[in-house]
């Protein structure tokens, strides 16, 4: 039996809401714990969209130099990782692991 493929843009649509909602929980969640929302209204600022906003003491220093760089080291690791994955499911010749160095 064939399986049905999923159209990539159908799959790009739903991947980019989950990745950037998984991106602000995982920066909002942690030892402290800040609001969602204020994690969006802090991008929003440094985007340029508000003008001013007021955060609770050591948010903004603990959001953009502790939590931020970690989380998206996370997601470049994980692209890394779901390429090689896909490139291993359709078979490609650039994934074996004499390619790789893996052996």
């Amino acid at each position: 039996m064939k399986r049905k493929e999923i159209p990539l843009s159908i799959f790009i649509a739903a991947g980019i809401p989950v990745l950037l909602a998984s991106i602000v929980l995982s920066i909002a969640f942690g030892a402290v714990s800040y609001d969602p929302g204020d994690i969006l209204k802090l991008f929003a600022l440094r985007l340029g969209i508000i003008k001013d906003a007021v955060f609770p003491a050591g948010m903004e220093t603990a959001v953009l130099m502790i939590r931020m760089p970690r989380v998206m080291s996370a997601v470049v690791a994980g692209a890394g990782v779901s390429s090689l994955f896909s490139l291993a499911w359709y078979c490609n010749v650039a994934s074996k692991p004499e390619k790789l160095g893996v052996m």
